[in-house]
């Protein structure tokens, strides 16, 4: 998911979200509201998860929702105030900002992952993590993929390409 995201595309899933979820925090919206105005804004924004990693980053939740209402992290500073956050936008509008939006199957949810890019910022140890899952997935594929061969060299009688799939398979 490392293609870049369109500004019209952020501002799609921008209101798409204000359409359809309520902010925990009512000062989100108003936020949310005046970055869909401001396309200077919205290009230094990403989409991302675990975005406490990163340099600048706001995390904010909807109703319901177990995630925390508003954060804002700047360098080594955590607050809760939004406002921090427009003055900080309209002070440094060339920053990229990271959001981390937390919602109800947001990880299901096309529109989230229309605008859904990695994390650069992650710590190595979550990024195997997460690789986990996706090498192990690779490696049944592979297995399936090799079992098909073995399968077709059998039946072409083809003891040669057989005994050489086996010993890649075992």
């Amino acid at each position: 998911m490392t293609t870049a995201v369109t500004v019209e595309e952020k501002r799609t899933f921008i209101r798409w979200l204000m359409n359809n979820h309520k902010m925990k925090r009512r000062e989100v919206h108003w936020l949310l509201r005046y970055m869909l105005n401001h396309d200077h804004i919205l290009q230094n924004i990403h989409f991302t998860e675990e975005a406490h990693y990163c340099p600048k980053a706001v995390i904010f939740s909807t109703i319901p929702s177990d995630g925390i209402p508003f954060r804002f992290y700047k360098s080594s500073t955590m607050t809760a105030d939004v406002e921090i956050v427009f003055h900080d936008l309209r002070l440094y509008p060339e920053e990229q900002v990271y959001f981390q939006v937390n919602y109800p199957n947001s990880k299901d949810c096309p529109q989230y992952r229309r605008v859904f890019e990695d994390n650069p910022h992650l710590p190595v140890h979550l990024v195997e993590k997460k690789a986990e899952p996706i090498n192990k997935l690779m490696d049944e594929i592979d297995r399936a993929a090799l079992m098909l061969q073995i399968d077709k060299a059998l039946d072409n009688n083809d003891k040669n390409l057989f005994m050489q799939l086996t010993s890649l398979l075992n």
